[in-house]
């Protein structure tokens, strides 16, 4: 390994910027460099770069560079930025300030990594008042900002930026592709996260900066947006601010332009003219994926998605949210327009407006668990305070074809999903609000919606509110809304333990076991519950599909002499699934109710059957009531779908359908 330095000076030669490469291979020319403590500003190669007091300095060709407190780099795909610091605060924990970072390109292949430096967590901290970032992007593309060290996560942390303008991460101004994983995001005055491009007018709606307006047209577009196993929490307003919400569901917003600037432009729809004049449409998002994140105690909304041409928002924890109760700004998940996808198997826990709202397009909710919803709300007027809330307004004509969407296909779909509704909610579990008279479908079923029996502190002389309602409005025949189980008690639905909020359904619980049958393609990831129990009776031959659980979660039961303590049937909860074979690593089997059985072995394994019959062993190990085994390979095996048997020591214990993808 050779390891090379340079030395960069300040004009006045008074400091000195040390920057470490390394060359792991000669094959790989992969480079490491090491962002010091004192760097703020990181560049790849440019004409200009931005000073502490944010004055750009042009650098002609051949000139000499200047260097104050900035890091000037020039990085390939592949290559990683190390962030260090030396300011310790204890637990291996070190500080340092904010970083502006410009031009970074990877490529989809290789992207740029930026992470923590390898044996360090490091914490980007406020250091002014003025600041208003922790780390933010210009122009960059294919980057992965990580917290992820082999053994752990969350070593990369932004906390306490407190300003009322401050972000933690910010990717802006034609950024594109980004990947953001794993770190730790807290006590910020507004959004934890952002990715979007400013957009290029101001407040007048009036095109200044050409030059970046221009640029802003050539980018096209956004890429995609991967965000995955973060913790965000005490955000001012969002957690996740995800797509432009400047979309007009008819033309565009008027823009004042110069309208020989505007001819010059490339012409790909974000400025156009139209009705008499100019108008501007914000970038689209090719793909939005936001999974395995914990948000909570949120000042507006927890994740907020727009401008995403597909989206899929899955496996979240929110929580806490629209804390302020700012009106239009309080709700757990919300989709906003022109969006297409899907948002499931996430867990939103109290919040002041509604759990989930969606003004986007063709999108399907499903196998969410919501808990307790609307709680004093700001206002009670009555489209905040819905459980789930659609409204389709977006879907104009011009918008439809702009997605490339025909009107015979459905629109919204609510399903298999779990609502506990607080006592003091007078609203509705799922609330479809259509504008259109051409929208032609919209699907509402197998979901379940309690309201908890407590007394009702807010209204002291309703002693019971009537069950919580589906409902369309106005009322259409084209909404079907239907097979849907509604109750305003709690111990009769069959809940394992509602005060710990367990929500799963006891195994002998038959009152939910008679939603209808689905009608679904094989491999479509609602065949499983919020959890990963699979909605099919008999697992091993794909047969007798039978009527399913309302809700969020599936009764599935199973038998094993290894367990006969606990009766002739138990359930067992395997997890993920789907499995995905790019992301997906680990594997684990749970025997619900054997939380104190006494039995490990290391002679354990599950084993994965194709549809050809072709089998592949997992070892793991059997601790007590759960199975495990750790940093898998999925990718030798084919997509597709598999049966996963659970073998302990001689035993068959169970087996589920799981799926590949």
């Amino acid at each position: 390994m050779k390891n090379i330095e340079l030395n960069l000076k300040s004009a006045a030669n008074k400091a000195i910027t040390t920057i470490c490469i390394f060359f792991f291979s000669a094959y790989s020319f992969c480079t490491q460099i090491t962002i010091p403590p004192s760097a703020e500003v990181v560049l790849q190669s440019t004409s200009y770069f931005q000073t502490a007091s944010q004055t750009n300095i042009n650098i002609p060709l051949g000139g000499t560079l200047v260097v104050y407190n900035h890091l000037y780099v020039n990085l390939a795909p592949g290559d990683t930025l190390l962030i260090d610091a030396t300011a310790s605060i204890g637990n291996n924990t070190f500080i340092r300030t904010q970083m502006l970072i410009k031009n970074l390109a990877g490529s989809k292949a290789k992207p740029i990594l930026i992470k923590n430096k390898t044996g360090k967590i490091i914490q980007i901290t406020q250091t002014n008042g003025n600041t208003n970032y922790g780390i933010a992007f210009h122009g960059c593309s294919n980057i992965l900002v990580s917290g992820k060290e082999a053994n752990s996560t969350l070593n990369l942390k932004i906390k306490n930026f407190t300003s009322s303008s401050s972000m933690g991460i910010t990717f802006d101004r034609n950024t594109k592709n980004v990947e953001l994983a794993n770190c730790e995001i807290g006590y910020i005055g507004a959004q934890g996260i952002q990715f979007k491009s400013s957009e290029p007018y101001n407040g007048s709606s009036t095109i200044v900066d050409t030059a970046y307006c221009r640029q802003y047209v050539l980018t096209g577009g956004l890429g995609v947006g991967k965000f995955h196993d973060n913790y965000i929490h005490h955000i001012g307003s969002e957690a996740f601010y995800i797509g432009s919400t400047a979309y007009n569901q008819n033309d565009g917003t008027t823009i004042n332009i110069n309208q020989s600037f505007a001819s010059s432009l490339p012409t790909n729809n974000l400025i156009f003219y139209s009705k008499n004049s100019w108008r501007f449409l914000p970038h689209f998002i090719d793909t939005v994926l936001i999974y395995n994140n914990i948000t909570d105690s949120t000042g507006w909304d927890g994740i907020q998605v727009a401008m995403a041409k597909y989206h899929r928002v899955f496996n979240n924890k929110v929580s806490n949210y629209g804390i302020k109760k700012d009106y239009g700004q309080m709700f757990g998940i919300i989709i906003g327009g022109p969006c297409m996808g899907e948002v499931y198997n996430n867990i939103i826990n109290t919040g002041s407006g509604s759990a989930i709202q969606c003004f986007g397009i063709q999108n399907r909710f499903y196998n969410n668990l919501i808990i307790k919803p609307n709680l004093n709300p700001r206002e009670s007027t009555w489209w905040a305070i819905n459980a789930i809330y659609f409204n389709d307004k977006i879907c104009t004509p011009q918008t439809l074809a702009r997605m490339g969407i025909t009107i015979n296909q459905t629109l919204f779909e609510a399903f298999h999903n779990t609502i506990i509704m607080h006592p003091n909610d007078s609203g509705r579990a799922i609330m479809f609000m259509q504008n259109y008279a051409f929208q032609t479908k919209g699907k509402c079923y197998n979901n379940l919606a309690v309201r908890d029996p407590l007394p009702n502190t807010l209204n002291p002389s309703i002693v019971t509110l009537p069950n919580p309602i589906f409902i369309a409005n106005p009322q259409q025949s084209i909404f079907s809304n239907s097979n849907n189980y509604t109750s305003t008690d709690l111990q009769t639905v069959g809940f394992i333990n509602p005060v710990l909020n367990n929500y799963d359904l006891n195994a002998g619980c038959q009152v939910c076991r008679n939603a209808q049958s689905l009608i679904l393609p094989p491999n479509d990831k609602a065949w499983y519950d919020l959890i990963g129990k699979s909605r099919l009776i008999n697992v091993a031959t794909n047969t007798n599909i039978i009527k399913p659980s309302y809700g969020c979660y599936e009764i599935q039961t199973t038998s094993s002499s290894l367990f006969k303590n606990l009766g002739e049937d138990f359930i067992t909860v395997l997890w993920p699934n789907p499995i995905d074979k790019d992301i997906d690593k680990d594997i684990s089997v749970r025997i619900e109710g054997a939380e104190n059985y006494e039995y490990q072995t290391n002679d354990a394994s599950i084993i994965l059957i194709d549809l050809s019959g072709k089998s592949t062993s997992i070892e793991g190990s059997f601790n007590n009531n759960i199975f495990k085994a750790s940093n898998i390979d999925f990718s030798f095996l084919s997509k597709g779908i598999y049966f996963a048997k659970l073998k302990v020591e001689n035993e068959i214990i169970s087996t589920q359908k799981i799926l590949l993808k």
